[in-house]
């Protein structure tokens, strides 16, 4: 008897859970779509050299840094012509939302259901996620690229039995090499768990399974040598470089810039944000430094030092000016604020562990801050920021179809 009703309680907990991530995906594609093509009155210059650029694989084959995104792009041209502004803008929405359903994941395996339902609705619903999601550029694949770098490093953690696994690890990485920049978190990743590495390549059984291992491998290595080896420039553009590096005393300002955005003054990009506004509320602001704080305690962890390096990294590419963009590190932001979330329910759930009434107290109030802060970025993104004057005068080139 006890037995069968712990079933059907479990049961109805797997219901809710369906039930939730159904709802949670609805209200999200909902919200990458709506008013797509309409919430500015025009296009960007960025977004509509778009219309002139080399895709397919006559361009690729040329150039094939972007990679991800530049697939997608010349899917788009190819099958859904004429493509107007909301049709333009469809394949950063579907990386975002590709984004969102890993940035879960990785919350999941890290933290628990919980945290990864509090984590993820905050970075779905924060006005650069939203931004950068529903605009024609390669902002988003760099979002999206340090998700699924961290995602592909939680895995590996796990040490699955499966070998499929590390074949969709290898595919992974290949795709990201294509992002410029990514090639240093991927060779610092590979160095700091090459023992995780070797373990998955345990795991290839057979002589054909392992040829398969390589082959998801390499195969992606001879488009990006021949773009390196045309002209030795290019290795500039892949690693993320700028042709010229400015003097040290810039370079050092600049990196410092990436945080005070994140915390402090936002970036000048009107086509991007709204004003000078920080990229995180007070919220944020408080539960990444709980998240900071957390990581700092637990220095010597394998996370911590992912996390840490991935951010000065990327912080050090933004700054250097090259193609590299602040959305490299906004994830990391976000994974740090789920981590201070879990952090400040443990402490509050370590004053009163017996308590159900301040176990539901403290619930209620992380989820009326959630709530809270919803309200506040996609009110700054689908109200304050279309009635920006100096965001809607770069948006002046008028939708051709």
């Amino acid at each position: 008897m006890a037995k069968a009703k712990k079933q059907a309680k479990s049961r109805d907990i797997n219901y809710l859970l369906i039930s939730g991530l159904i709802v949670g995906l609805a209200a999200l594609i909902f919200l990458m779509l709506f008013r797509l093509g309409t919430i500015m009155p025009g296009l960007t210059t960025g977004e509509n050299s778009f219309y002139a650029m080399k895709l397919g694989w006559h361009g690729i084959y040329h150039n094939p840094l972007n990679l991800p995104l530049n697939v997608l792009w010349s899917a788009d041209f190819k099958y859904l012509a004429p493509v107007g502004m909301a049709l333009l803008r469809l394949p950063a929405v579907l990386t975002g939302l590709l984004t969102v359903a890993a940035f879960y994941l990785l919350l999941q395996l890290w933290y628990g259901f919980r945290t990864a339902a509090f984590g993820t609705i905050l970075f779905a619903t924060s006005a650069w996620t939203l931004h950068v999601s529903r605009i024609a550029n390669y902002n988003v694949e760099y979002l999206a690229a340090i998700v699924f770098f961290m995602l592909s490093t939680a895995v590996l953690q796990k040490r699955y039995e499966s070998k499929y696994v590390y074949w969709l690890i290898n595919l992974a990485w290949g795709l990201l090499l294509y992002v410029p920049g990514m090639v240093f978190l991927i060779a610092y990743n590979i160095y700091r768990q090459r023992t995780e590495v070797k373990f998955g390549i345990r795991k290839q059984d057979s002589f054909l399974v392992k040829v398969i291992y390589l082959l998801t491998a390499i195969i992606w290595i001879p488009l990006l040598a021949r773009y390196i080896f045309l002209a030795p420039k290019n290795i500039l553009a892949w690693l993320g470089l700028p042709s010229h590096l400015n003097n040290i005393l810039h370079i050092v300002k600049e990196f410092f810039a990436v945080f005070y955005h994140i915390f402090i003054r936002g970036p000048l990009y009107p086509n991007l944000w709204l004003g000078r506004t920080a990229i995180l509320d007070i919220f944020g602001i408080i539960t990444a430094l709980a998240g900071i704080y957390f990581y700092l305690t637990h220095i010597r962890a394998t996370r911590t030092h992912l996390l840490f390096f991935s951010l000065i990294i990327g912080a050090l590419l933004i700054a250097l000016g090259g193609s590299v963009s602040l959305s490299l590190v906004i994830p990391i932001i976000y994974v740090l604020i789920a981590a201070g979330i879990a952090y400040l329910m443990s402490q509050w759930l370590s004053i009163f562990p017996e308590n159900p009434l301040a176990r539901s107290l403290g619930y209620t109030l992380i989820s009326l801050a959630v709530a809270a802060s919803v309200i506040y970025n996609v009110r700054s993104y689908f109200v304050a920021w279309p009635h920006n004057s100096t965001s809607v005068s770069v948006f002046d080139v008028k939708d051709k179809y």
